[in-house]
């Protein structure tokens, strides 16, 4: 059924799908009229969607590692006990 083009034709015009060209063109223009600046996070805080926090990526390098435990250190050594 889905090897045929005649019926993979049918099905889209019937259902009202898009074909993968008509995706592709209108994904195109929606990113070429999007406004300059926008920043969809602080468009959220602004209407008070939590955002879920950024994941922190494991140390690939033995510098960040270093640079991780200084960090790390700093904040202890920091905040009062």
């Amino acid at each position: 059924m889905a090897k045929d083009p005649s019926i993979r034709q049918q099905i889209t015009q019937e259902y009202g799908l898009k074909t993968g060209d008509e995706i592709k063109k209108q994904v195109q223009t929606l990113t070429n009229t999007a406004t300059v600046g926008f920043d969809p996070k602080a468009f959220l805080d602004e209407l008070g969607v939590p955002t879920p926090e950024k994941k922190s990526k494991l140390p690939a390098t033995i510098q960040d590692l270093k640079n991780l435990t200084r960090s790390l250190l700093s904040k202890q050594i920091q905040s009062p006990t």
